[in-house]
Parts: structure tokens; C-alpha cells; sequence
């Protein structure tokens, strides 16, 4: 199991890696803006694939767009499928009234990466949003 600490009382990172599967840390990183933890599944007989599980706060959407294209330009670069998934505080809804959102998904798109979800995440009684995600970069692509 792999943990992403953060500086705030709120919010986090972590996934669980089967004790089968070997595994390197390619990043961990821990801001006021967001959390993120990147790591890659090795395997013997086929490709590796990356995992990046992120959490957005609702702070500083420049700050995290920065780091998150610069880190999809060099992980897209070693040719391996990238799951990408967590709660990014940011609506795919509203894609088409919010500049932030529009950014992000045109940034997922020049890197071939495609959201695996397309209904609200949360919903109460006066909204619905989705917020949180799956990309991937490599679709048609079964994994146990």
C-alpha cells in the first residue's frame, strides 16, 4: 500500500497494491493545491501500466494544471497504458461554461487519454456533478 501525505487537514491519496503485483514509485507529491501519487505495475509478460491517483482541492486550478500536463507529457513518453483516476473538484458538466474545464479535458485529450465515466459522481437535490474520474489512455484494454 502506497500513501500521498498531505499538508492539510483535509484530503489525501493512497492505493493498494496486491502483494503479487511488483511495483515502483515513480512520484509522490503533496501540495497545497492537490495530492498526487504515480506508480507503475510491473509485470513480466506483458506491458507495464502506470497509475496516477490524484486529488484536486478546490484551490489553485493553475497550479495543478501546470504540474498535471507536465507530468502526462513525460509519463505519455514511455509508451505504457495510464490509468489516471480520484477526485479532481473539477465538473466535466460544465465543460462547456467553464474555461478551467474546457482546459483540463482539451490537456487529456492531446495526450490521448479518454474519461471512462459520463454520469454524475455526486448528485443531492439541487445538483449533479462529475467530478470524480477514470481516464485512460489506451482504451479496449481488459485488466484483472
Amino acid at each position: 500500500m502506497e500513501f500521498s501525505p498531505t499538508p492539510l487537514a483535509a484530503g489525501g491519496v493512497g492505493t493498494f497494491i496486491d502483494e503479487n503485483v511488483k511495483y515502483r514509485v515513480i512520484e509522490k507529491v503533496s501540495s497545497r493545491a492537490f495530492q498526487a501519487l504515480w506508480v507503475e505495475l510491473q509485470f513480466e509478460m506483458r506491458s507495464n501500466i502506470i497509475c496516477g491517483v490524484i486529488y484536486r482541492h478546490h484551490n489553485s486550478p493553475e497550479s495543478f494544471q501546470t504540474y498535471f500536463d507536465e507530468t502526462l507529457e513525460k509519463l505519455s513518453t514511455s509508451g505504457n497504458p495510464i490509468y489516471i483516476m480520484g477526485d479532481f473538484n473539477i465538473n466535466l458538466l460544465n465543460a462547456e461554461t467553464c474555461s478551467f474545464t474546457k482546459e483540463f479535458l482539451l490537456s487529456l485529450q492531446s495526450f490521448s487519454f479518454i474519461p471512462t465515466i459520463d454520469k454524475p459522481t455526486r448528485v443531492n437535490s439541487n445538483s449533479a456533478t462529475l467530478i470524480d474520474n477514470m481516464f485512460v489512455n489506451q482504451i479496449g484494454r481488459e485488466i484483472t
